[in-house]
């Protein structure tokens, strides 16, 4: 019998493993390419929408699932302007899938990823809005709160070299 500590670990290494190399690949390499060739907002585009494409091949994807996991990749690249880190667009992406997979117990992203026995969450209500099969990040409603995070980060400026600074 396998301790649930030794299930938890083994999950969360398998999460970090994928948040990482899909963070690496979108918000580190391709975005930093993108934002010294094109600036950043072309970078912030271009990556949301190939985060959105590499999910088109998902269980269940629809329009609504793909469009709310560019606004999710949206978030992300926010999260890495606002920081400037890659690190912290990692640890967003690890604590949405986390929270939808492990402490929700529902898909991520189309995927059933083994929930263990328990309680389980149900989205109740057409799948457009709450995600349905594909996972809370497929709806219009996280779709919406990714939306005004984003937009919330990327109002945040970091302070100038030089300029005032708050204290």
């Amino acid at each position: 019998i396998v301790h649930r500590p030794v299930r938890i670990a083994t999950r969360l290494g398998v999460f970090a493993a994928v948040a990482a190399s899909e963070e690496l690949i979108f918000r580190g390499y391709l975005f930093g390419l993108l934002e010294h060739r094109w600036g950043r907002r072309s970078a912030l585009g271009v990556t949301s929408v190939a985060f959105a494409a590499m999910h088109l091949f998902n269980p269940g994807a629809t329009a609504v699932s793909l469009a709310s996991v560019a606004a999710a990749g949206l978030l992300l690249g926010a999260v890495r302007l606002a920081t400037g880190s890659v690190v912290a667009a990692f640890l967003a992406h690890l604590a949405i899938n986390w929270v939808q997979a492990v402490i929700f117990r529902l898909p991520v992203s189309g995927l059933e990823l083994g929930r263990p026995p328990g309680f389980r969450m149900e989205a109740i209500g057409p799948a457009w809005l709450t995600g349905g099969r594909w996972g809370l990040e497929g709806g219009v409603v996280a779709a919406a709160a990714f939306l005004v995070i984003s937009f919330l980060l990327l109002g945040v400026r970091p302070p100038t070299e030089g300029g005032p600074r708050r204290r």
